[in-house]
């Protein structure tokens, strides 16, 4: 529940910038800031650029190769030139992850293993390394959360997770 609370929360500021062409580029959890009442604040605009796809006549987010590496994008690994809001959603997916398992992905290995069984299928689409297979876009992100939080698993994620029912047999 606290998972997904700071995933809705992160959630609202990366709807904010992207709906405005912003790709922030950096998010991490070192970029994130909890203030007295709970809200999470995205900090650290230092790389963000205006998405090509939204504002191309604005800017490009073409620029030089600096990231986090734990958190850092395959396109941005790569060193791809335009780099969109898919980007970000990657970043969500491994700061995610680590907000759950308590571990930087140093080794950039996101096992699965220590993420609650309700969050794999969140986490493989946010995590995915082609941009086709990944969200593609933050309400997306919430949708698929939504579904997890009313009552489990969504109809395409309890196919390839028959343990989750035995689990909860078991509690």
């Amino acid at each position: 529940q606290k998972a997904a609370f700071f995933l809705r929360e992160i959630a609202k500021g990366l709807t904010f910038l992207h709906d405005r062409g912003i790709v922030h580029r950096d998010l991490k959890p070192a970029n994130l800031l909890l203030d007295g009442f709970g809200i999470v604040k995205l900090v650290d605009f230092g790389l963000a650029r205006v998405d090509p796809n939204l504002r191309e006549s604005l800017a490009s987010s073409r620029g030089a190769g600096m990231f986090t590496f734990a958190y850092a994008s395959p396109e941005q690994l790569e060193g791809l030139a335009e780099i969109d809001s898919r980007s970000d959603l990657f970043s969500l997916g491994a700061t995610l992850h680590h907000l759950v398992t308590g571990k930087p992905p140093l080794t950039r290995n996101y096992s699965l293993k220590a993420v609650p069984a309700v969050l794999r299928p969140l986490l493989e689409r946010l995590l995915e390394h082609e941009l086709d297979e990944r969200f593609q876009s933050v309400s997306e992100v919430l949708q698929m959360l939504s579904e997890v939080s009313q009552g489990g698993l969504p109809a395409a994620a309890r196919a390839n997770e028959p343990t989750v029912a035995a689990m909860a047999a078991n509690q």
